[in-house]
């Protein structure tokens, strides 16, 4: 590759090594056809059952979660479980917004939005867990909207406990002196937030909080 098109020289790096403080639950449907029908309707499974984009869609959706949603995690034959990197993305993005950085520095917020990357410690979109498989599966009753009216049903999620995962922070070079500069303290600023946010599905139930145990400049 031509030196002169080296996008880390746009970027300052940072490290960041997390361990969860109990369980991390997976948000992803393990049932093939399901989750066919949960990436063309665009939807997410964290702590509720989104609109989908289609109404087949969205019926096939409810009418299997209905009877069953069994959600996980990425599987790599060989390197285990994963997680996206965009998914940690969209919480600092959120961390951001809630601490009110992307208020206060006007910019900032396509700084988080399209000026920063979230990578794994091998450079792709893959955050890998410290597991070959789950640890365990849990239940818990869902409530959802079907053709025939509302209908509780159960939802199944895989998790692990204690995971501890690496990945790189990436942002957009910017001088401290401008207002939408994004910089250190800034991160460690979301980070600490995240700590009692959370990261994964059912961080509403208090699931996915974490402590930092690394974090440094590369």
């Amino acid at each position: 590759m031509d030196k002169r098109f080296q996008s880390r020289n746009l970027y300052n790096v940072f490290r960041c090594t997390i361990v969860f403080r109990d369980r991390l639950c997976g948000g992803v449907p393990r049932n093939k056809e399901l989750i066919k029908a949960w990436v063309t309707a665009g939807t997410e499974h964290d702590d509720e059952i989104t609109v989908a984009q289609t109404q087949e869609a969205k019926d096939a959706i409810i009418n299997d979660v209905a009877e069953k949603s069994w959600i996980g995690f990425f599987e790599d034959p060989e390197k285990g479980l994963w997680l996206h990197a965009r998914n940690v993305k969209a919480a600092f993005k959120q961390g951001a917004s809630m601490l009110r950085i992307t208020k206060d520095k006007i910019g900032s917020k396509q700084i988080f939005a399209e000026g920063s990357e979230i990578k794994g410690v091998d450079g792709s979109d893959r955050i890998y867990l410290d597991r070959k498989a789950p640890d365990g599966t849990d239940e818990k009753p869902i409530h959802v909207m079907t053709a025939q009216g509302p209908r509780t049903a159960l939802k199944r999620f895989d998790y692990v406990t204690k995971a501890k995962i690496s990945f790189e922070i990436w942002v957009l070079k910017t001088s401290d002196k401008e207002k939408r500069h994004v910089g250190e303290d800034d991160l460690i600023h979301v980070l600490t937030f995240l700590q009692e946010n959370g990261i994964g599905a059912d961080r509403s139930q208090g699931e996915g909080k974490f402590d930092v145990v690394e974090f440094s400049a590369v």
